[in-house]
């Protein structure tokens, strides 16, 4: 039996809500009385109705409350079931035109057969709106979000897979570059061939040539075999090139001549392979200012600059956080991690107040770890361990020097609490030298993640 959600929330009309129950009895149809009993639910629905509270109409805060709830619950697609007086406030229409898919007037006068035929074909076009959002495997699931950004993604994404233009990724460190290029993969003729992935900033330079191209046995000391270079083990499949900023000159010059011609020169082999390769890169810098710096070759960055998606970093869209949050505490709900079933209020108002400069990797690392810690059956914010960054924020400065050393401390607190205190990383994602990073840390008196709760 196909289910509906109903929720009747606030003050209405019982006779419309037992109305309802009659004239879908053909239907599973489960009722809400608040908004929070079905946030956890929301996975199970396609379909939904809602009822408009008589005094909505008569208070924007309340209306904005409603807007809010429904923005969360995006992945049903709602009935409205309106009264005709409800239906001459312009912010109502507003608000039906943006979320609803179709709406229901009071009183209800529809036939039965009539209704049950309605949902029967807005149901089936809830089903297939969710598989156009949908990938064949579970990669596409972990793109979440409900934020404008997030939608222009999801519109750009079957257009780009359906091409072999290179595209190029940017965001910062930890928005889902990788995922991104994983699911333009999957949903292009290429996805039953390979994803290779190249992480530039992560092969030591001189074997970055080895790396992309391959060798043969002897090409050079400690050349004892021959090698198949990434670019070749993604023939037919696609190629992602992560941090793709971070490739030594000398290289990019080698790379572009791949991506003019198609082909490869194993170090050591004066033989040229023909390869069938999908590129796609991916950067957390600034390629134009890397340009300007004569770090990057502009001819290779036309060449790759083709078609462009950006990760927006997750401050940019506060809006998904409780979204994100919910499905990764799912997630780890279904690998056994805890019986978690929520997050209290101040917990999610403690996520969406913390800066995360390290994105959705930080938000994925922080859930797993409140879903294991966590003593009750809601996740408070002490559990998140999110409030030595956030009250350092509300600290109160009196003139100008006072404001930019405080949040040159909060950004760095921020990037090495996420970056698990590894200063390495932390400064790099900072764009500072290690040792610059170790004087922020001793100006700060910042030395482990215990010294930071004496800062709160």
């Amino acid at each position: 039996m196909r289910k509906v959600a109903l929720l009747a929330q606030g003050n209405v009309d019982e006779f419309v809500i037992n109305q309802m129950l009659v004239l879908l009895s053909q239907w599973k149809v489960e009722c809400y009385s608040e908004w929070s009993d079905i946030q956890e639910d929301l996975s199970e629905y396609l379909l939904g109705m809602f009822l408009i509270p008589h005094e909505i109409i008569h208070s924007q805060s309340l209306l904005d409350e409603f807007e809010s709830q429904l923005c969360r619950a995006g992945e049903i697609d709602w009935i409205a079931v309106v009264s005709a007086e409800q239906l001459e406030s312009p912010a109502l229409k507003e608000l039906l035109s943006r979320y609803a898919v179709d709406y229901i007037s009071q009183p209800i006068t529809v036939a039965k057969e009539k209704l049950d035929a309605v949902f029967g074909h807005l149901y089936g076009m809830a089903e297939l709106r969710r598989r156009n959002y949908q990938c064949d495997n579970e990669t596409c699931d972990k793109i979440v979000g409900n934020s404008p950004s997030m939608k222009k993604i999801y519109k750009l994404i079957p257009k780009f897979a359906a091409t072999n233009a290179p595209v190029l990724i940017s965001g910062e460190s930890g928005t889902g570059k990788e995922l991104i290029a994983q699911t333009l993969h999957q949903q292009s003729a290429r996805s039953h061939e390979p994803f290779v992935v190249i992480n530039c900033g992560a092969i030591p330079e001189n074997l970055v040539e080895s790396e992309l191209f391959g060798h043969v046995k002897g090409a050079f000391t400690g050349a004892d075999r021959n090698k198949v270079g990434k670019i070749e083990l993604a023939h037919q499949g696609t190629l992602f090139l992560d941090e793709i900023g971070d490739l030594p000159l000398n290289q990019q010059v080698k790379f572009l001549r791949f991506l003019q011609e198609g082909t490869i020169n194993p170090v050591g082999l004066a033989e040229t392979r023909h390869v069938d390769v999908r590129v796609i890169a991916a950067s957390h810098i600034g390629l134009e200012e890397a340009l300007g710096k004569g770090a990057f070759r502009a001819d290779l960055f036309y060449r790759l600059n083709v078609l462009q998606i950006h990760a927006p970093a997750l401050v940019d869209r506060v809006g998904d956080i409780e979204i994100l949050a919910r499905h990764f505490l799912k997630q780890y709900r279904n690998e056994g991690l805890g019986v978690v079933k929520g997050f209290s209020k101040d917990a999610i108002d403690a996520l969406k107040s913390h800066t995360w400069p390290g994105n959705i990797r930080e938000l994925m690392n922080r859930i797993r770890k409140a879903a294991v810690l966590c003593e009750t059956n809601l996740i408070l914010a002490s559990d998140l361990d999110l409030l030595v960054t956030n009250a350092n924020k509300h600290a109160v400065v009196n003139n100008l020097a006072q404001a930019r050393n405080l949040a040159e401390k909060v950004t760095v607190i921020d990037t090495f609490v996420a970056n698990n205190q590894n200063v390495s990383k932390t400064a790099k994602q900072l764009g500072v030298s290690r040792m610059t990073l170790y004087r922020l840390l001793d100006k700060h008196d910042i030395t482990s993640i215990d010294s930071l709760h004496s800062l709160a």
